[in-house]
């Protein structure tokens, strides 16, 4: 991988005059990383954020590569979501060569956050440029169902590629459903310490695999079954049912769906199921065994669901229903259509937001989304101008609504260029207001 090496050091002018740059700089460099790699291969994943923490520490080196080694650092944490801020900020201010291995640390910390689609795009613009990381390519293109794809690819990029990288990836490759053995060496995987990088990404499709395992039994309705009663009783008795809001939600939710999962017709029909409890309970503060048993059932339970439904059951009545029943009551609505069709919800005591929808795949059925707390906070910070304009001139709530709905769905965030789309259709006495909010998002910090 073609890492940043900026790492400073402090020699004399009289050292220069002899050529440092030319001769010794590159030994000590090649000193430097030959010592990060013993790390990395060691598993000593914190003292190398440290030296990346070491080397941002200087006046000698351009703020952007600043702003990259401590990305890196972050990145050596597992800590993906500052990461991707300094990326970012780097990107802006790299120039030339610089930003090639910018672009694949920002690729990374996208991975490691589990923004799948954004890295496969910025992976399949670095190919187009004839230059792309092969392993977390072949990974998202696994992640998304595209084996042949990834086997063709790699048959073409195995070349010069790391051995640990190769063995990965042809571990990765030879698994398949109908050979369960296969599973293990790919779960072996995630302790791997050269693939400390790729630990989330990694996880997420042993998971996957799993999971493809799991739906080749004839009895997965019934197990999946079985399995949701032993993890309710066992939420149940967990001490952070008491103090968890998040807990008592999952709870809450699981005894809701489990009756319907074990009707036909219910399961068919049920459209009205709540989406990222998989994300959710991967971050839950109980018992890491019960956290892995959560996420391991939501994903049996997604794809079970998906190849279980009947759009021709599906009871819109019945469903608005299902979603009251299992929308939190202490739920703050922050803004809702004119048309009933879709609304969001913060749930403060969590911090999560909820949202319902219709499906823009599927006109008719209404989808019900929980937000982690991170993108839960992004959507009603994005949001917030946008409901106050509606609040006080109502007559923009026409135009308005279709923009905050494409938020809601998560199709596209509230942005200039919508707004300013909008304008053509506002009457005049309300151009003023709707120029404001322009300026309002134009200028977030209210400068």
């Amino acid at each position: 991988m073609p890492w940043a090496n900026p790492f400073p050091y402090e020699v004399g002018a009289f050292a220069a005059l002899f050529g440092y740059n030319r001769y010794v700089a590159p030994k000590l460099r090649a000193r430097k990383a030959r010592t990060l790699n013993l790390l990395q291969e060691s598993g000593d994943h914190q003292a190398v954020a440290a030296q990346y923490r070491r080397a941002a520490d200087s006046d000698r080196i351009d703020t952007f590569q600043e702003h990259n080694l401590l990305g890196l650092a972050l990145l050596y944490e597992h800590d993906p979501v500052p990461a991707l801020a300094q990326f970012r900020t780097a990107l802006g201010g790299a120039v030339g060569p610089s930003v090639f291995p910018i672009r694949d640390h920002l690729m990374l910390a996208l991975l490691q956050c589990r923004q799948y689609s954004e890295a496969y795009d910025l992976l399949e613009r670095q190919r187009a440029r004839g230059r792309v990381f092969v392993l977390p390519y072949v990974l998202v293109m696994l992640l998304a169902g595209r084996d042949e794809e990834a086997r063709t690819f790699f048959a073409t990029a195995r070349k010069g590629l790391a051995p640990s990288h190769v063995s990965a990836i042809e571990t990765l490759l030879d698994f398949s459903p109908e050979k369960p053995e296969s599973l293990a060496p790919v779960e072996a995987l995630v302790d791997n310490p050269s693939l400390w990088l790729f630990q989330s990404s990694i996880r997420d499709l042993a998971l996957k695999f799993e999971t493809d395992v799991f739906m080749t039994r004839l009895d997965r309705h019934e197990q999946l079954l079985a399995d949701g009663r032993s993890l309710l009783l066992d939420l149940a008795s967990a001490p952070e049912i008491f103090s968890d809001p998040v807990v008592r939600l999952t709870h809450q939710v699981l005894g809701r769906v489990l009756p319907r999962w074990e009707q036909g017709d219910g399961r068919a029909g049920l459209f009205g199921m709540l989406q990222g409890m998989d994300r959710i309970v991967a971050a839950m503060t109980v018992d890491s065994g019960l956290s892995d048993r959560l996420r391991i059932f939501w994903a049996h339970f997604y794809a079970a669901y998906w190849r279980t439904l009947d759009p021709a059951l599906y009871d819109p009545t019945r469903e608005r229903t299902f979603i009251g029943q299992l929308m939190p009551p202490d739920a703050e609505l922050v803004v809702a259509a004119s048309s009933g069709h879709w609304a969001f919800y913060r749930h403060p005591p969590s911090r999560l937001g909820l949202s319902w929808y219709q499906s823009p795949q599927r006109p008719g059925p209404l989808l019900f989304t929980l937000l982690p707390s991170e993108a839960a906070d992004a959507l009603y910070q994005n949001l917030a101008p946008l409901v106050e304009m509606i609040g006080v001139h109502t007559g923009l709530r026409t135009v308005l609504e279709p923009v905050a709905e494409r938020a809601v769905q998560g199709e596209e965030p509230v942005n200039l260029a919508r707004l300013r789309d909008v304008g053509s259709s506002v009457e005049p006495g309300l151009r003023e207001p709707l120029e404001a909010l322009i300026t309002r998002y134009q200028n977030p910090d209210g400068r």
